[in-house]
């Protein structure tokens, strides 16, 4: 079977023409492959979705907890609201935008995660 495998692939690469039997085998492993593929990415595609809601969820903990706590914003976005008159929901918008997703984690168990106690 392998030495049939490697002599439809050779197709590929020598351009030499395919018997029967190797575009059966050809076919055959494309669908398997193309099935394979497809309960690979439906899997990925579901729990890629538990984890959308999950990221949501954490852009709203993070834009309340700053809009209700503008003194934690780093510096340069309490001096867009001081001396720019800009909004804080806007200035909170843009400081989440600007977070990459490890710094927004980071964030988030940084204000909401407990630490163990060190005895």
């Amino acid at each position: 079977l392998l030495e049939h495998f490697v002599q439809a692939v050779l197709y590929f690469e020598t351009g030499q023409e395919q018997t029967e039997v190797q575009k059966k085998l050809m076919a055959l492993v494309s669908d398997n492959y193309i099935a394979v593929y497809r309960h690979f990415a439906k899997a990925v595609e579901e729990s890629s979705k538990a984890e959308e809601e999950k990221a949501k969820q954490l852009i709203v903990f993070l834009y309340q907890y700053y809009c209700s706590h503008v003194d934690r914003l780093p510096r340069e976005y309490q001096i867009m609201m001081e001396e720019r008159n800009e909004k804080k929901e806007r200035v909170v918008c843009d400081y989440i935008a600007g977070m990459s997703d490890r710094y927004a984690i980071d964030k988030f168990e940084e204000l909401f995660i407990p630490q163990a106690w060190k005895v």
